[in-house]
């Protein structure tokens, strides 16, 4: 059975978070390139690349420039993501569960503006891939977990990685979920088929064809 670290972890995220959101937004660890050209650049060189992988049922997960991403990335360890959402094939969206409750937005939009993309693909079937689709999309409209997310359970609401590992049923599959979820748990999933790497560090030949 893998399990996955919950409970304490968090509680450091509840405290931290609250000190450093008075002082400022912008995280303290990443920043986007200065040039907006570039900065544009990557973010079509994302969009292109994650649109050319994704699957049906895929997890994506993403690094943001929020100083509550600098939380979660350095509390929870392992891969250096923040965010985590299930693509949708049929609508082109991934649906994410984030403040305002659960939602989709278009996976360009979703990715354009990361500092990190990976996504991983459930060692699962298409079907059961599928079926997890369905369960994401049935909840769209729900609220947003924010007693879970410091790990008092709601259990009429979800924060991000708690919905894709309750859409995959990952504790019917062998995953012990206590206390909480962080987006990197995630890609025990199942092989991670993309990792983008951080903004601003390929070759500029890497990005030059996307310049406009």
């Amino acid at each position: 059975m893998t399990s996955w670290p919950g409970f304490s972890r968090w509680l450091v995220v509840a405290a931290t978070t609250a000190l450093l959101m008075v002082s400022c937004s912008r995280s303290y660890i990443v920043s986007r390139p200065e040039e907006q050209k570039l900065d544009d650049a990557y973010g079509q060189l994302f969009t292109r690349e994650a649109a050319r992988a994704v699957q049906d049922g895929d997890i994506v997960l993403r690094r943001g420039y929020a100083v509550l991403s600098d939380v979660i990335t350095l509390v929870t360890g392992g891969p250096d993501v923040s965010h985590a959402g299930i693509y949708d094939a049929t609508t082109g969206t991934v649906i994410e569960a984030v403040d305002s409750g659960v939602t989709e937005r278009a996976l360009a939009d979703y990715v354009r503006g990361a500092h990190r993309v990976m996504i991983v693909r459930p060692e699962l079937s298409a079907s059961e891939r599928r079926d997890a689709v369905r369960r994401a999309r049935d909840e769209i409209g729900t609220g947003f977990d924010f007693s879970g997310f410091v790990g008092i359970d709601d259990p009429e609401r979800f924060y991000c990685s708690e919905l894709v590992a309750w859409a995959y049923r990952a504790q019917d599959r062998g995953y012990e979920v206590s206390g909480l979820i962080a987006p990197g748990d995630l890609v025990t999933l199942g092989p991670t088929i993309y990792d983008s790497g951080e903004r601003g560090e390929r070759p500029l030949v890497a990005v030059a064809t996307y310049w406009r």
